[in-house]
């Protein structure tokens, strides 16, 4: 087994062509969330009643270390992964294999955010910003939420020592145009904003096209996720070597 503390995690795709663009990549589940978001993609896999068990680290490395040479990085996601400080030792291991790392992540644990671009533990990272900057960010999320919290990880982002991405998910009677355009003002000259529909929940393709030349104007580029966000189920690969898609 290797190192004592390991970060929980639920679940692994050993390769995917639409969680990096224009990359292939394995794509990591670290177990535990801060949030209850309503339109969360993965609650099966975060949930405290979680009936997924754990993965053993030495299974994940194996699984990435044999298919280093077809894939590009790897992707790190919650849940919110830089919750647990053991994501540290993964993402060093992770290092070792010469792989790009991306990291998703909620915004609200800035420290962790600082530390792991501070070590050069991740060449990217992808953040969800939920709502606007005001009350309204705690009914989106599901709780209450440390708004300076997500402004400090905006602003960690935009000094633009890592590569990064700031992302929405609009979906019907959480979000508006204002508050689209309200996210694109706080995050205003950010390289790339990408803006995801919720499968038969959000808006249509053309209509986040039209939300997306809005946020345009204050973003560098704004893009359209054309892949509607659904429920995630990732294969895990268990210490016996088996592939079992989690339901």
């Amino acid at each position: 087994m290797i190192g004592s503390s390991t970060p929980p995690i639920r679940g692994i795709i050993e390769s995917s062509l639409t969680h990096w663009d224009g990359r292939i990549v394995a794509v990591v589940f670290v177990g535990g969330c801060n949030l209850r978001c309503g339109g969360c993609p993965s609650p099966h896999l975060i949930g405290d009643g979680c009936d997924q068990g754990e993965i053993p680290l030495d299974s994940v490395l194996d699984a990435i270390y044999r298919r280093r040479r077809w894939i590009d990085g790897v992707v790190i996601k919650g849940g919110e992964p830089l919750l647990k400080p053991e994501v540290l030792e993964l993402l060093e291991l992770l290092r070792d294999f010469g792989l790009e790392i991306r990291i998703d992540t909620n915004g609200t644990c800035p420290e962790a955010l600082s530390e792991v671009i501070r070590r050069d533990l991740v060449d990217f990272v992808s953040m969800e910003v939920k709502a606007p900057l005001t009350g309204q960010y705690h009914r989106v999320a599901g709780t209450t939420v440390d708004l300076g919290a997500i402004f400090d990880s905006i602003g960690i982002l935009l000094s633009g020592e890592v590569d990064y991405e700031f992302r929405t998910v609009v979906y019907d009677g959480q979000l508006t145009s204002d508050d689209v355009m309200a996210i694109a003002r706080t995050i205003k000259g950010a390289r790339r904003y990408v803006l995801r529909a919720v499968k038969d929940k959000g808006p249509s393709r053309t209509v986040l096209r039209g939300l997306a030349r809005s946020a345009g104007r204050h973003v560098a580029g704004c893009h359209v996720d054309g892949r509607p966000q659904d429920r995630e189920t990732p294969f895990a690969l268990f210490a016996d070597g088996d592939e079992r898609m989690n339901a």
